[in-house]
């Protein structure tokens, strides 16, 4: 059936995806941490899916650490989720590129920095950023930046378990990001009108980026 969210699974895909008053969204750098099991990688192949359906003639990318990681994490729960919805039709899977009746595509790819550099990308996933420190991993996390044609249209979406210090430099760099920057309370009453309280959830945010960081099962 369908993914049952917890509360605090609702408040940070809320907040990810609000949008400041001229439409653009607030930031542009999304960064999912969380603990073994908790669908991590389900729910940001749902965004990525979601953000494809409305998005016409959009383009996703799914990067891993390798070509096989990045087609067997966000990928697969992409592919099953279309599988598994009758509502879902006129997709085609071909190679690593899922292909939309709105013409937006979702492709897995391999870490080619030069192949991929000046992408005018609408979701661009990183998946495990944890166990990125090769060369050419920190390179293609610089090409693959937001085309400034995008800027506040589009995101760089990172899922991720908690790193290594000195071993996950770009997750690294982006941690002591966002810890300093505004520790936000997302709490909110839900349609039941049951109050979830979020006040302990480790969400932060520091000029368009969004740092979930959490630790707790």
């Amino acid at each position: 059936g369908p993914i049952q969210l917890m509360p605090y699974h609702i408040a940070v895909l809320n907040e990810a995806s609000s949008k400041d008053k001229t439409g653009n969204f607030k930031y542009n750098v999304i960064v999912w941490g969380d603990i073994k099991k908790s669908a991590k990688s389900s729910i940001t192949a749902a965004v990525a899916l979601y953000r494809a359906i409305s998005t016409k003639w959009g383009s996703i990318k799914l990067i891993a650490n390798d070509l096989k990681q990045a087609d067997s994490r966000v990928a697969f729960y992409l592919r099953r989720a279309i599988t598994m919805n009758p509502r879902l039709v006129g997709i085609k899977q071909t190679g690593y590129t899922t292909k939309l009746p709105n013409h937006a595509t979702i492709e897995a790819i391999p870490i080619d920095p030069g192949g991929e550099a000046g992408g005018n990308d609408d979701l661009i996933v990183f998946s495990e950023l944890w166990d990125a420190k090769h060369k050419a991993m920190e390179l293609m996390w610089s090409e693959m930046t937001i085309s400034p044609t995008k800027f506040g249209k589009s995101q760089r979406w990172i899922e991720t378990y908690a790193g290594f210090s000195g071993e996950s430099p770009i997750l690294e760099r982006l941690y002591e990001r966002g810890i300093k920057g505004e520790h936000l309370d997302l709490s909110y009453t839900d349609n039941d009108g049951t109050y979830q309280d979020l006040t302990d959830l480790e969400v932060y945010r520091d000029s368009g980026m969004l740092m979930l960081w959490n630790t707790v099962p």
